[in-house]
């Protein structure tokens, strides 16, 4: 029986540690809520490599959007998949 309890509390243990390292965006807490707004994202995230002007002045289409912020996030900058998607959504609407 006290086997059974220990490994209860253990598989519970791991359950909680997997939903913090791979829940999604909207769920994990270690996801800034703050960081969604688009223009913030530019300014805190794109900007580390990109002027903004450099940014503003570009006109792509949505999925020339997509391939571009995914490039971004081969040579290392961070965003999640929602983030993602809000600055696509933005940079498109915007042109």
């Amino acid at each position: 029986m006290k086997r059974i309890v220990s490994l209860l509390a253990l598989s519970l243990l791991f359950a909680g540690c997997a939903e913090i390292e791979f829940g999604t965006p909207d769920t994990n807490p270690l996801r800034d809520p703050t960081l969604t707004d688009p223009v913030t994202l530019i300014n805190e995230r794109c900007t580390l490599c990109h002027d903004r002007s450099r940014i503003d002045m570009a006109r792509k289409t949505r999925d020339e959007w997509t391939a571009r912020l995914n490039r971004c996030q081969s040579y290392g900058a961070r965003m999640d998949e929602v983030e993602k998607k809000e600055l696509g959504d933005y940079l498109y609407i915007r042109r």
